[in-house]
């Protein structure tokens, strides 16, 4: 969900937190442009022992499984690139401090805080012209990629990336941090590819005017409807939050949503979903990925066979790219994404091309890997981070930063958040339930971190397989808010809209479907139709939905 917790987001704290000292009460100043809390004057958690914490919530490193047999943990509900789909969210609606082309950016007068992809698009080709084609029928039109990972039958687009060797010069997107993993790199690149590909449709289409803006709303629009029907329900433990905030979609009819708590009058987002709620991705990350039918990983290594490419390695072979998922260089060509290993495909098995690792079966497994459970249970992937914050004071634990972040914001404690929502606060006993408590104080469950805490209530509430009242409540008023209080979004522009581009008629639209259109000709074509079983909360594609996206078009 969220980014990694990066030296580039370090230096955003200082600031945020006097921005949070000043909306310590509901008169107080607040930033009028991405972050304010969501409970002002709440409280502040006083939580400590949180290094002791964060090693409680360190998940070890299962040895290498069977690919047939499911890991410990894992979350049969939610396929595993939903875990780096939401990363691209949030990367989408937050501040980065970036750099592009070697210049500084000050993110806060060059991005939005909402799904309006300006990650991918930028501030459009009149302004950041280095992100589209520069001659040609497509200039200024279509979005620059580089040429596809070769490997397999996988077509997916390179990054396109600076003057430098390309495997490692930094990616020329709208956005660095989405090519900070592989796997979100690759999402980011089938966006380029969706888009391009939507030009190409709309050109076959009696369409006037702009086409560059026509193809961007369309493609805008696509991936709200993801937000908000795909990702969410899955997220949630099914659509009815949703559908009680946009009820009158599908007649066009809608009305303001009723909002409880994302109440003030204009998109933001809110600390505590920044700063923890939306954090609980981290604790869907596995600790590594079949990305393909044959990606292995490179010699010295032994058993150069296929398997499971690690999230990151810091072995003493870690100095190379392609020992682990680590971005910010070119994919090799052997790591391009099969996205059935990824995303619900109709996936005809068959045997993989590499010889296999000892005690692992020929075939792999029919579906998409799995997300882990939401709860407080982190890889140790991630307690080794290669970058650090100011000076050095940053823990290479993930859960530790996490912690750490909430606590140099004052975030208010878990309890404190339950409380302002009406909900009763989770007993401390059942909060330090099935955790290795030895050195934590007691005090520490009655007062705990926010971040913990929406971990802790879907592993209590939900069994991990989803968020609790808390976390859903949180997320899921940020970002149908985020969506009602853009006026171009489709939720104000046009409800009824119905997505057209790989939608199949009586099924729902999800990732399966948005990648089938970005990969559906020339090249990039990709053989897999998406598969169900679908979910009957969402809205179902109708009979004629191609012939009322000609009629929408035209």
């Amino acid at each position: 969900m969220s980014a990694f917790t990066t030296l580039e987001e370090q230096s955003q704290v200082a600031e945020v937190a006097q921005l949070v000292q000043q909306a310590a009460s509901p008169s107080g100043p607040i930033n009028p442009k991405f972050l304010r809390p969501l409970f002002p004057g709440v409280g502040t958690c006083k939580a400590t022992h949180l290094v002791e914490l964060a090693q409680a919530m360190t998940m070890p490193i299962p040895p290498e499984p069977r690919a047939d047999l499911p890991l410990e943990g894992e979350n049969s509900d939610i396929p595993a690139g939903y875990t780096y789909f939401g990363q691209f969210i949030n990367h989408d609606i937050t501040v980065p401090t970036s750099s592009i082309q070697g210049v500084k950016v000050a993110a806060a007068d060059n991005r939005t805080s909402i799904l309006d992809l300006d990650s991918v698009y930028g501030r459009g080709p009149d302004v950041d012209g280095y992100l589209y084609h520069a001659d040609g029928p497509d200039r200024g039109i279509k979005l620059v990629v580089a040429g596809p990972i070769s490997g397999n039958d996988v077509r997916i687009p390179h990054l396109p990336r600076g003057d430098r060797k390309p495997e490692g010069s930094p990616a020329l997107i709208g956005d660095s941090r989405n090519d900070e993993n592989i796997i979100v790199a690759q999402i980011h690149g089938s966006f380029l590819a969706f888009h391009n590909e939507m030009v190409d449709a709309l050109r076959k289409r009696p369409v006037e005017g702009d086409l560059f803006k026509q193809a961007q709303e369309q493609v805008r629009w696509h991936f709200q409807w993801l937000v908000l029907w795909d990702y969410l329900p899955l997220v949630c433990g099914g659509a009815g939050d949703v559908r009680a905030l946009v009820d009158g979609l599908e007649t066009g009819a809608i009305k303001k949503p009723s909002f409880k708590h994302y109440t003030q009058e204009e998109a933001f987002v809110p600390l505590e979903f920044w700063a923890a709620v939306f954090r609980f991705g981290h604790a869907m990350a596995r600790a590594s990925y079949f990305l393909n039918d044959s990606a292995t990983r490179p010699a010295p290594h032994p058993q150069p066979c296929h398997r499971r490419i690690p999230l990151l390695d810091f072995t003493s072979y870690a100095d190379r790219p392609e020992t682990d998922l680590r971005g910010r260089h070119q994919v090799p060509d052997e790591w391009g994404i099969m996205w059935p290993y990824f995303f619900p495909f109709d996936w005809q098995l068959r045997p993989w091309s590499k010889p296999m690792c000892e005690g692992v079966p020929m075939h792999p497994f029919d579906g998409p890997q799995r997300s882990m459970l939401i709860k407080p249970a982190i890889t140790a992937a991630l307690s080794n981070l290669p970058d650090r914050g100011p000076h050095g004071t940053s823990s290479p634990s993930l859960a530790e930063r996490d912690l750490s972040l909430g606590d140099r914001l004052g975030m208010p404690s878990g309890q404190q958040v339950a409380d302002a929502m009406g909900f009763d606060p989770i007993a401390d006993i059942k909060l330090s339930e099935g955790v290795d408590a030895a050195g934590l104080p007691d005090a520490l469950w009655n007062d705990t971190p926010l971040f913990y805490y929406i971990l802790k209530e879907a592993e209590l509430e939900r069994g991990g397989r989803s968020l609790g009242r808390v976390g859903r409540g949180i997320v899921v008023e940020t970002l149908v808010g985020l969506l009602w209080h853009d006026k171009t979004s489709f939720l104000r522009m046009k409800p009824d809209w119905t997505p057209w581009a790989g939608a199949v008629a009586g099924q729902p639209y999800t990732m399966a479907h948005f990648l089938s259109f970005a990969y559906g000709s020339g090249d990039w074509k990709m053989k897999y139709p998406p598969r169900g079983p679908w979910r009957e909360d969402v809205p179902a594609m109708p009979p004629d939905v191609q012939q009322m996206a000609a009629q929408q078009l035209g």
